[in-house]
């Protein structure tokens, strides 16, 4: 089954996904906040939250 990262913000807002490592997307926060990419046409959120998501099944519609 294949495995991703996601970066979401309390604002509900999906910054980053399709990362393959918990050390990349660690970085990837990172990065982000040093560019100050967070908020940009968004209101900052005042967390980011690290999720690990596992595909279960695909469906075809």
């Amino acid at each position: 089954m294949k495995k991703e990262y996601l970066i979401i913000g309390n604002d509900n807002y999906w910054y980053a996904s399709g990362i393959t490592s918990l050390k990349i997307a660690r970085s990837e926060v990172k990065r982000m906040i040093e560019d100050g990419e967070i908020g940009k046409g968004n209101e900052t959120p005042e967390k980011l939250y690290i999720f690990k998501a596992e595909e279960i099944e695909q469906v075809e519609v």
